[in-house]
């Protein structure tokens, strides 16, 4: 049996180091010189996503199909750290206010990462970066959603993305809202993690380039 798995993020951390260099000396009176030393040294995120931005061509969106999109990142510390997931949908680079008609379910599982272990029906899945459709389709009980519709059933979304036993989809409608899904605070355990976030846009849905942001922003102290 497989155990659920949680995230994480770091806050980014700024060093300055200051150095006092004191040379003295001379024959009659004693001479002080001061050299300050600063070096700015650069301190890699703890957490970063090997992507954060996804087009997705409007004419392609509003097929009533399922379009998936992998999110991949890892945590490079030893410790699980917080962080706020936010994914905001755009239409030609601004947030959409009317989401009627959009529908976003993500793997709150983050069950995806059990490809790389691996693990589970691995048929098929050659490279988990590629194959991840089809570790879905042959895992689909694996898979837990949180998604912007209140029932599975309302978000029309179709297999491989199912509401197994019928208690595998949790509704988060009110945390979307003008195009921004706001996500509690979740944990991340050091190393990697992936999820899969699936959109589907019914065939009514303006068409035009849709961009979807994924961001991970830490929590206020």
């Amino acid at each position: 049996m497989k155990t659920k798995s949680r995230k994480i993020l770091g806050i980014p951390l700024a060093l300055f180091l200051v150095g006092i260099l004191f040379i003295g000396g001379a024959s009659a009176a004693l001479v002080a010189h001061f050299a300050t030393l600063t070096t700015n040294v650069s301190v890699e995120a703890p957490i970063t996503l090997e992507q954060e931005l996804y087009t997705l061509d409007g004419e392609v969106l509003n097929d009533g199909n399922n379009h998936y999109l992998l999110i991949k990142g890892k945590n490079k510390l030893e410790v699980d750290v917080p962080a706020i997931p936010v994914i905001t949908i755009m239409r030609y680079g601004q947030p959409i206010i009317d989401t009627i008609g959009i529908h976003l379910a993500l793997d709150i599982g983050g069950d995806m990462h059990y490809c790389y272990d691996p693990a589970g029906d691995m048929t098929n899945v050659y490279d988990c970066d590629i194959d991840y459709v089809q570790y879905l389709t042959n895992n689909p009980d694996w898979f837990d959603w949180a998604g912007t519709d209140a029932t599975y059933e309302l978000s029309g979304f179709v297999s491989p993305v199912i509401n197994h036993g019928g208690d595998s989809w949790v509704g988060i409608s009110s945390l979307f809202e003008n195009g921004v899904l706001t996500l509690p605070t979740e944990g991340f355990e050091p190393g990697l993690f992936a999820a899969l976030l699936v959109v589907r846009a019914d065939l009514g849905v303006t068409p035009g380039t849709y961009t979807i942001e994924v961001e991970l922003k830490p929590v206020p102290a």
